[in-house]
């Protein structure tokens, strides 16, 4: 099964100290950004006590890239893994398509991507609006223990492997299910929703966020019956194969 590791170019975005949800959620420009860390805590949404009184608002996003350059075939099925740190993550989570880093992975990422998702209207929900890329919410126990990938396949859906075919590139972004994509303030709870998570910066890919995919396999007869209808070769899964006899 073909893997692909997210590239260095990748980061995370940070809306803090923000006085309402409105003003930390809807912002076109984060106040902060980090593209360098070998692990980092996002917290994807929080609202919590202010100093002198009051409450402060966060939104946190983060933002992956991949080459998919060398994938030339809509593949099969595929997953997302991200691998977690010690620190448990909290809430629920949506992977969604985003046009961020240029919209096509040649430029840096930038505070001004906080937005950078096709669809995305400020005060309004992201439901029906964006781009999904998984059809499910992830919930914080998808990630199990500490320093591991998650050990719930997070399957990637036919819109994310159409683009990862069609595209040289593939840009995704997780992002808090339950108050950034809903567009909910958690008011009047003081709570946190984060994610903790290596980054490609880590050394080597053990760590990496990363992709695993499925190849459809060849797409032509085979004496004459259609290769939709042949599960195997040889005791093969057509899905593996590419040739027969090097054609």
């Amino acid at each position: 099964m073909p893997t692909i590791f997210a590239d260095t170019n990748n980061g995370t975005l940070f809306n803090s100290n923000q006085s309402s949800h409105a003003n930390a959620r809807d912002a076109t420009t984060s106040n902060s950004i980090n593209t360098t860390s070998t692990s980092l805590t996002a917290n994807l949404y929080q609202r919590a006590s202010g100093r002198g009184g009051g409450v402060t608002y966060r939104v946190d996003r983060i933002f992956l890239y991949f080459d998919t350059s060398t994938i030339t075939s809509t593949p099969a099925s595929a997953t997302f893994s991200i691998q977690r740190t010690s620190t448990s993550p909290l809430g629920n989570f949506r992977i969604i398509k985003s046009n961020a880093f240029g919209g096509d992975g040649q430029t840096a990422l930038a505070k001004s991507d906080f937005d950078a998702f096709p669809g995305f209207s400020a005060d309004s929900t992201m439901s029906g609006n964006v781009t999904d890329y998984c059809d499910d919410t992830i919930a914080a126990s998808a990630w199990g223990t500490g320093n591991a990938y998650n050990t719930t396949a997070i399957n990637l859906n036919s819109t994310a492997l159409s683009d990862m075919a069609s595209n040289d590139f593939f840009i995704l972004a997780i992002v808090n299910f339950d108050f950034d994509y809903k567009n909910v303030d958690s008011d009047p709870l003081f709570i946190t929703q984060r994610l903790s998570h290596y980054t490609p910066d880590f050394s080597g890919t053990s760590r990496d966020p990363k992709i695993d995919f499925v190849t459809a396999g060849y797409s032509n007869n085979v004496i004459g019956v259609a290769s939709a209808d042949i599960a195997k070769v040889n005791g093969i899964a057509t899905a593996d194969i590419e040739k027969i006899i090097g054609i």
